[in-house]
């Protein structure tokens, strides 16, 4: 027998009990008017009150823990939703974190260049190089078109852990991703971030990354630009 069941059967057996008071008071009452012996009958009222007060308290706490149950069975339903839309929301952050896909391509109106574009995860990369010759840093910092901009530091190296390492970077950027080469041999590119007079690059020689800071004056690189996914 569930606990509403339970409880059914105690409501109803405390509505008889109570019917079976009312009975037993009034036929007392009568009784105790007609013979004349209120002695006994405020003995029996007496003992009939202290009994009713008894079975009221019991009542009571019963109420009392069925309310409490009833309570935390709805506390458990509620947890458990909010657990399932953490859930959702889990999967739909490590969904968009995970995505790859091919982007719109992109047109560049102060040249009328078309670019092709690709979606990593929550950025929307360019998926070829600037259509210009390699530069110096201070130069491309002011190359890529409005609402576009060089990589920073952080961009390149999540991009790296995005493509499982360097260790497997080089083959995923060169097959899905569409990096093309700045050069017959190498991969070249700018970041924006900068340490003092040198600045972050990025260059892919046959099947090898290699990060770090060089001169913002002496080398050239290629430029790819990258932006926040809407």
């Amino acid at each position: 027998m569930g606990f509403s069941e339970w409880f059914n059967s105690l409501d109803l057996l405390w509505k008889i009990l109570g019917a079976i008071g009312s009975i037993i008071t009034i036929v007392l009452f009568i009784f105790g008017i007609y013979k004349g012996r209120n002695i006994i009958f405020n003995k029996f009222k007496r003992f009939f009150d202290t009994f009713l007060e008894i079975v009221c308290g019991i009542w009571h706490w019963i109420c009392i823990i069925f309310t409490l149950n009833k309570l935390n069975a709805k506390v458990n339903v509620l947890e458990e939703k909010i657990n399932k839309i953490g859930e959702n929301k889990k999967l739909e952050i490590l969904s968009a974190k995970n995505r790859i896909e091919k982007g719109e391509d992109f047109l560049d109106e102060r040249d009328g260049c078309i670019y092709k574009t690709i979606v990593i995860g929550k950025k929307i990369w360019m998926a070829e190089n600037l259509k210009c010759k390699d530069c110096d840093w201070h130069t491309a910092k002011k190359t890529c078109p409005s609402g576009w901009r060089l990589p920073s530091k952080e961009e390149w190296l999540e991009l790296i852990n995005f493509s499982g390492g360097k260790e497997n970077a080089s083959k995923k950027w060169k097959n899905e991703f569409g990096f093309t080469k700045s050069s017959i041999y190498y991969y070249y590119w700018w970041s924006n971030s900068e340490k003092d007079s040198e600045a972050f690059s990025i260059s892919l020689e046959d099947d090898s990354i290699d990060t770090r800071y060089i001169s913002k004056e002496n080398f050239y690189r290629s430029i790819r630009c990258v932006k926040d996914l809407a």
